[in-house]
């Protein structure tokens, strides 16, 4: 499932804003690149032109939503990585450390979270990002488990809600399907391990 780091209007205004650009740089390469090229026979003179102008054409709109795409992983204001406290309902109250890393660029997303026992990787992911102060990211996840070293931990998928107020991780709360456990809790920030413009790496 692809999910977006803009909403719909946004991204339909930047992909035409995009394509206005690249043909206006097409324009400008076919006058005074294309134009050059000189083919006796008109047909294979016409698809010459056309292939260039084509492959130019992509080449120009690749460029510009690859930088863009970019700009928005380094820009982002919900990206970064995250100290994190999980309070599970597991044993009654179980408290774990981990650490939460969070992705979102022009057209995916990504969130891995860790703990010393697991690892839980996002499947599928909803970015509800009509209120631009309180955003909220839900989404769904798989737990590869622990079965090494006397942990139990089975492999199964969950469900977490982060909420972010002003663009600040505020709070997540989570429940998985887990057979032997299916256990719910609270993710709480302890604090940012590093400013956002700084994970966009990888």
């Amino acid at each position: 499932m692809l999910t977006y780091g803009l909403t719909k209007d946004y991204r339909y205004k930047l992909y035409l804003c995009v394509v206005i650009i690249s043909i206006l740089l097409e324009i400008l390469l076919n006058k005074f690149v294309f134009s050059m090229i000189i083919i006796n026979d008109e047909v294979i003179n016409f698809v010459v032109n056309f292939i260039l102008s084509f492959f130019s054409f992509s080449a120009f709109t690749s460029i510009i939503l690859f930088f863009i795409n970019i700009l928005c992983l380094k820009k982002c204001k919900l990206n970064g990585k995250y100290d994190i406290v999980i309070e599970s309902s597991y044993n009654n109250k179980t408290i774990i450390d981990g650490k939460i890393e969070i992705k979102v660029g022009l057209w995916r997303a990504k969130i891995i979270l860790k703990t010393q026992t697991s690892v839980s990787t996002s499947k599928t992911i909803f970015i509800d990002n009509t209120d631009k102060d309180n955003v909220k990211i839900i989404y769904t996840y798989f737990n590869s488990g622990n079965r090494a070293n006397g942990n139990k931990l089975l492999k199964h998928d969950g469900t977490c809600e982060i909420t972010f107020e002003n663009g600040n991780f505020l709070v997540a709360n989570y429940y998985n399907n887990c057979l032997d456990r299916k256990t719910a809790g609270t993710i709480k920030l302890k604090e940012p391990i590093n400013e956002c413009n700084d994970n966009a790496e990888n």
